[in-house]
């Protein structure tokens, strides 16, 4: 089990032991972040909740249940989707200046996602992904997906970076 330290924040593995250097007067760690749970009662606030109070230990033991379930899933999904293979494999990207960028989350199985748009607030953009194993369409190699492109969607392989970018632009005047 991992639980974290409710006084340092250190995080403890396998019940090791930790010795805390923390102070341990809860009434001076007021207002400190990190230090204990703040209490309250609608918006008003009622005090601090010790490190040895009991809904402190509940919480702590959600917390570190909750990380470690999202630290195992993590661990597995990049070895499922081989997250540190790509990243050696994905070229670098040199986007037009005009472009404004927005990186997204990799949901549903996409290795990588973007937004291509002309200003920062634009309701219009290109939505970029890039598929490595045929997941979402089928090309038989890492591929580009660009949406909209020519009313459909664009595709080309992930070495492709003038045609990835000429599709985004064709997108971007749609």
């Amino acid at each position: 089990m991992v639980f974290k330290c409710s006084d340092c924040g250190v995080l403890v593995f396998n019940d090791n032991e930790h010795v805390c250097t923390a102070p341990r007067d809860t009434t001076e760690m007021k207002g400190t972040v990190g230090m204990g749970i703040q209490q309250t009662n609608g918006d008003e606030p009622t005090g601090l909740l010790g490190p040895n109070s009991e809904t402190w230990k509940n919480v702590a033991d959600k917390m570190a249940t909750n990380m470690l379930d999202k630290t195992m899933l993590s661990c597995a999904m990049e070895k499922e989707f081989e997250w540190r293979k790509w990243s050696q494999q994905i070229p670098y990207l040199k986007f037009k200046q005009e472009w404004f960028v927005k990186i997204t989350p990799p949901f549903m199985n996409a290795i990588i996602r973007f937004r291509v748009a002309l200003t920062e607030k634009s309701e219009k953009s290109v939505s970029v992904y890039l598929d490595c194993y045929d997941m979402l369409g089928i090309m038989g190699e890492p591929y580009w997906e660009v949406y909209p492109y020519e009313g459909d969607v664009g595709r080309c392989a992930i070495n492709q970076m003038d045609e990835l970018f000429r599709m985004i632009d064709v997108g971007l005047k749609e």
